[in-house]
Formats: structure tokens, C-alpha cells, sequence
């Protein structure tokens, strides 16, 4: 979910806070906290703040940050080869917390140099169809001198996070700017900046490839999925999603290097071993289970404690998206909002309690390992919490509300909570689903071209290449069944039939809901 949508969503919880709870006058604040600390309550029950709340920021941290030694982190050599990622501060706040400093390379973006070479809004369009191109198709210099500048520019920056990425561990802290603000108001200019890193890495490799240096450009290609394993591992699910589109366009990679005719057949398969021992792209469940549910706890005390005011700017940022930033106080009496979420009209302890057990759920089901089961499960749960929804925002279920009693309206706060953010779990983890298809198709296609060589055809199943070039051909992960393939001994098409399940005839994107994932020789055009 993006930080836009996850505003949103926000917003709509807010709001739906403020249905619950208008009609009920709020006795006078207590001294105390409203919230207990408890693993069923907050999860996290420790380090608590001056108030005696859960300090969810360093709680996340610690979590995350366990086990993980500064010369293990890939992190840390990363943001210094990144510099200033998009102008910001953040890559060096995050270096502090690590207990690091900024190093002397900084990471040119694309933006970066258009706008140092003078390339204006009107030559986009033509600079980035140029760029697409120079990325999936080998090149030489003279093809695009331009790209050939660019990342010789970076020659140094590209070189550290090559070696960075090989690091063990990866940990970046989740640090905001504000003090107040939650967990959702963590900016990550890097991850999104890593995205360029790949395209510049993906680019070069193809330059690499034209010009006939296929040891260099594997080494980039083997760069570009390492990074995105990296960034992978990150706590939240927009990094999952930023590591998987990163593998993504490297394994587009492997399939026009392999293509090549200089390769020998011992290359493709020290590659294709090489690929095979690394790590998965990412764990979703992991971040779900940690920081998913993290920020889910860090929003709903912070609404609990009055933390969302007309001047501190949170309600802006939650309501924008809905009704605009600068209408955001004038539509709403900020006031009244305030007043509305006082700590005892609503049980928050109730209310935490239930998004728990939501969170537990959500995660068994997460967990199995058959994906048929899994997505039976997880569709089961999000009938599950339409339900709910549709009951809190009934007519019966706002009078029970405002009529009852504050564990009435903690739990059923509970349940708008879940029912507006957790769908979007289902999408992030078919994307994990994906990448898993991708990567055992990636090795599959190793395996076509390493026999091919071998043999002087490609084979006309994929059954002959076990033993000897896999241990196991793998199942298509998306369907349990075999890859579709087909060959007439001088080319192939290698699929999987993809998110939707279905078999488009390997196509990708068009017609239109086709999303099949495919490899083939000659490498299909992108």
C-alpha cells in the first residue's frame, strides 16, 4: 500500500472514529494511560515513554535491528555510496541512528543528470523511450552515448553498492522527523532512489552486453538481484514490493544475457548456481506480522492519546488525501474531533485487542504453505472483514454503538481499523507469490540455454533437464502445475500463467488483464 493510500485509509478511520463516538460525552482525561501495555494489547510492551506508552518507533527498531552488527550491514555502505537520495536529509539521519557517517560518493539520479545536461520537460518523453529502450536491448556507445555518460558518471557509487549488497544482513531503522509523528510518516527517499540504481545498473549491463563483455554484464545483472533482495528485506511492505519489481527487471536481464552468443555453456551454469543460492526476494509475512501491525498499534495510541490536533499537522496528513490538505481543519472542527476520541468514550485496550487477534489471524493464514489453502484462507478472511464492516456501518450497528458502552465501542473501533487497512495484504503477498514463480522460472530458463549449448537444440521438454541441469524442474508456483513451455528445437516459450491464474498464451499486458510471465529465445520484446 502506498503512503498515499495508506492516508487515505487513515482518513476513513478517523472519520468513522468520529460516527462511533460524537454522540458520547467524554468524561475528563485521566492521569494515567488509557492503554495497558500487554502482548495481547500492544504487542510490543516495551520501551515505554515518559508517559508510559509504548515508544513503538524504538520498539520496531530494536526488533528489526537484532543480531544485526554494523560491519554485517548492508545498509550502511549503501546510503554513504547514495549521498543526499532526493535531496534529503533522510539517508544521513539514518546513518546516525546506525551509528555511521555519510561517506563522499553520491549517487547521480536520472532526474539528476536530464536536468545538469539541460534536458527539459519537452525532451521526456523521447529521453525516457530512449532510456526504456537502452535497458532492455544491448547497445553500444554510439547507440546512446548519452546512457554511456551517465553511468560512467556513477562508475564509483555503482561500484560500493555492488559490493554493499553482498553484505550478510540489512537493517535501515525506521526513523520520522517529528518526534510526534507515527510510524505511517516514515519517509524512504532511498528505497524509492533504489529503483533508479537498478535502472542504471540494468542499463549498463546491456550496454556491457552489446559491446561483448558478458562477464561485466553478469556481474551488474547478479548486482541488480542482490539489490533487490535487499531492499526486500526492509520492514515494510512498500520496500517487499520495491525488491520485487528490482528482481523483476533482473531476471528480464538474465534472459537477453543468456540469449548471447559468446556465452559458454560452464558461464550459464556457474550463473544459474550462483542465482540459485541466494536468499528469497522478500518475507512479507515478516513484515506484516512486525511492521504492519507496528504502525496499525503506533496510529490508533496516538489517536487515543489526542496526538491528532489542527496544529500539529497529523490531521492534515491523514484527511488530504479526502478532502484536500488545506481544507482538511476547516472541514472538520479539529476540536470536536478531539473531543469525540477522548480516551474513555472509547475502551482502546479493547480496541487494540481486537486488532490483534485480527493481526493473528491474518498471519496463520499467511503462513500456509500451500498456496491454494493459503489464498482459500486469505479470501475467507477478507469476506470475513467486509462482513464486519458492513455490520459496524449499519444503522443497527451505529445506534448499538453510540447506546453502549465503551468496550462496545473499543471493539468496534477494532473492526473498522482492520476492515480498512488489512485487504491490501492479500495483493502484496500474490506479488511475494510472483516473484517466487519468477525466480524458478529464471533458473528454468538457465537450464534451456545451458542445454542448448550443450546439445545444439533446445530440448522438447523441460522433463530432460533433471537430473543433470536441475536436481528438480519446479512447478509453476502461481498454478501447482508445469511451466507451459513449447520449443521446436531452435526457439522456445517458457510461462507462468501469473497473478490471475489463467493462461493468456504467455502474453504480457496486452490484451488487456494478461499477466502471464514469460521467457523465451529470442528474448521477447518488453
Amino acid at each position: 500500500m502506498s503512503q498515499a493510500l495508506r492516508r487515505f485509509a487513515w482518513s476513513q478511520v478517523v472519520l468513522s472514529a468520529l460516527v462511533l463516538t460524537a454522540s458520547a460525552a467524554p468524561p475528563e482525561k485521566p492521569a494515567g494511560p488509557v492503554i495497558t501495555p500487554s502482548p495481547a494489547v500492544t504487542h510490543f510492551t516495551a520501551p515505554l515513554d515518559a508517559e508510559g506508552y509504548v515508544d513503538f518507533h524504538a520498539a520496531l527498531n530494536n526488533e528489526l535491528g537484532r543480531g544485526v552488527s554494523p560491519a554485517e550491514n548492508a545498509a550502511i555502505p549503501f546510503l554513504q555510496a547514495m549521498g543526499p537520495c532526493e535531496r534529503t536529509d533522510v539517508g544521513a539521519m539514518v546513518l546516525k541512528a546506525l551509528g555511521a557517517s555519510p561517506g563522499p560518493l553520491d549517487f547521480k539520479s536520472t532526474g539528476e543528470f536530464m536536468r545538469a545536461n539541460g534536458i527539459g520537460d519537452d525532451a521526456n518523453a523521447a529521453f525516457n523511450a530512449e532510456y526504456n529502450q537502452a535497458q532492455e536491448i544491448p547497445w553500444v556507445k554510439a547507440d546512446h552515448p548519452q546512457f554511456a555518460a551517465m553511468v560512467a558518471a556513477n562508475e564509483q557509487p555503482l561500484a560500493a553498492i555492488a559490493l554493499a549488497v553482498q553484505k550478510p544482513k540489512y537493517y535501515r531503522p525506521m526513523l520520522v522527523k517529528n518526534p510526534n509523528e507515527t510510524l505511517i510518516s516514515v519517509l524512504l527517499p532511498d528505497i524509492q532512489e533504489s529503483r533508479d540504481v537498478a535502472r542504471q545498473l540494468k542499463c549498463r549491463a546491456m550496454w556491457h552486453l552489446g559491446e561483448g563483455r558478458t562477464v561485466e554484464a553478469q556481474q551488474d545483472l547478479l548486482t541488480l538481484h542482490r539489490l533487490g533482495g535487499m531492499i526486500g528485506r526492509g520492514a515494510t511492505i512498500i520496500e517487499n514490493l520495491v525488491g520485487i519489481a528490482i528482481n523483476s527487471m533482473a531476471s528480464a536481464g538474465d534472459n537477453v544475457w543468456a540469449a548471447h552468443p559468446d556465452l559458454s555453456a560452464e558461464q550459464i551454469a556457474a550463473y544459474r548456481q550462483q542465482l540459485a543460492a541466494l536468499p528469497p526476494v522478500s518475507d512479507m509475512v515478516r513484515s506484516i506480522d512486525l511492521c504492519e501491525r507496528a504502525m496499525c498499534m503506533d496510529v490508533t495510541q496516538a489517536i487515543a492519546r489526542g496526538r491528532f490536533s489542527a496544529t500539529d499537522g497529523s490531521l492534515g496528513e491523514l484527511l488530504g488525501p479526502a478532502v484536500g490538505k488545506e481544507d482538511a481543519g476547516a472541514w472538520l472542527d479539529v476540536g470536536q474531533l478531539t473531543k469525540a476520541l477522548m480516551v474513555m468514550s472509547v475502551d482502546w485496550n479493547v480496541t487494540m485487542q481486537t486488532l490483534n487477534r485480527q493481526f493473528d489471524d491474518l498471519i496463520k493464514s499467511a503462513k500456509q504453505s500451500d498456496r491454494p489453502q493459503r489464498m482459500a484462507s486469505l479470501n475467507g478472511f477478507d469476506e470475513q472483514l467486509k462482513i464486519t464492516r458492513s455490520e459496524t456501518t449499519s444503522f443497527k450497528g451505529i445506534v448499538t454503538n453510540v447506546i453502549g458502552g465503551s468496550n462496545s465501542r473499543g471493539k468496534t473501533f477494532g473492526n473498522v481499523l482492520g476492515s480498512m487497512l488489512m485487504p491490501a495484504v492479500k495483493q502484496a503477498l500474490t506479488a511475494q507469490d510472483q516473484s517466487i514463480a519468477r525466480q524458478n522460472l529464471t533458473l528454468v530458463m538457465l537450464a534451456l540455454a545451458e542445454y542448448q549449448h550443450r546439445e545444439g537444440k533446445f530440448p522438447a521438454s523441460l522433463a530432460v533437464l533433471a537430473p543433470q541441469y536441475l536436481a528438480v524442474v519446479p512447478d509453476d508456483y502461481m498454478s501447482g502445475k508445469p511451466f507451459r513451455y513449447s520449443s521446436d528445437g531452435s526457439s522456445y516459450r517458457l510461462y507462468s500463467v501469473g497473478r490471475n491464474e489463467r493462461d493468456d498464451n504467455g502474453q504480457m499486458g496486452m490484451p488487456q488483464g494478461a499477466d502471464d510471465i514469460l521467457m523465451a529465445y529470442p528474448p521477447p520484446a518488453r
